[in-house]
């Protein structure tokens, strides 16, 4: 199962406003994310993006099956292509892997995709940098413990102020980290 984190984000850093508002995202990111949510058939969004998403009527992603995220219940009944989900973000894996995806587009939230990225769920980054800076607001990840290596897959210029990143996330083996030798050669006590 390939995970794909797509975001927009300001020139340093952030992905919305403290208020979660994204109105600086411009047209053409915005069809970019909905031509991949089509391609893989899904979307993930945390509560708080669902929220913003709706307020900017951009939801639900057309095309898509949208799950979103969150431990409160919906308010209204939800449309047939949103599924409200409490489950972890490897119980979400697992449930679209059971519908028959191939892949998961997740477009979090800070704290959903630091999240996604703590378990180290996540494969892919499609990053697009939009020519805006805030002095505060929601981060690309919010929370989480982690470090991961990048490496860049492709660059594209979606407008003559705007980039769009694409990273695959570096995932090792124990042969990466230990040079080669097996783990039981590296544990085995010397001779005397």
């Amino acid at each position: 199962m390939r995970v794909i984190l797509y975001m927009a984000m300001t020139a340093n850093g952030y992905v919305a406003t403290t208020e979660g508002g994204t109105e600086w995202v411009s047209p053409g990111d915005w069809e970019r994310f909905k031509e991949l949510a089509r391609e893989t058939g899904n979307v993930v969004v945390g509560r708080a993006t669902y929220d913003a998403m709706v307020d900017e009527k951009t939801f639900p992603v057309p095309g898509a099956l949208n799950v979103v995220m969150t431990r409160e219940a919906p308010t209204a009944d939800p449309l047939k292509e949103v599924v409200f989900s409490d489950a972890s973000p490897e119980e979400v894996i697992a449930m679209m892997r059971e519908k028959g995806f191939e892949s998961v587009l997740v477009a979090g939230g800070g704290s959903l995709n630091g999240s996604f990225m703590t378990d180290g769920l996540i494969d892919e980054l499609y990053l697009t940098v939009e020519p805006v800076v805030l002095g505060d607001g929601i981060r690309l990840f919010e929370h989480g413990d982690f470090a991961r290596e990048l490496e860049l897959v492709d660059t594209a210029k979606l407008s003559e102020h705007e980039v769009q990143l694409h990273y695959r996330v570096k995932k090792y083996t124990v042969e990466d980290v230990t040079g080669g030798s097996s783990a039981e050669a590296e544990l085995e006590p010397e001779e005397e």
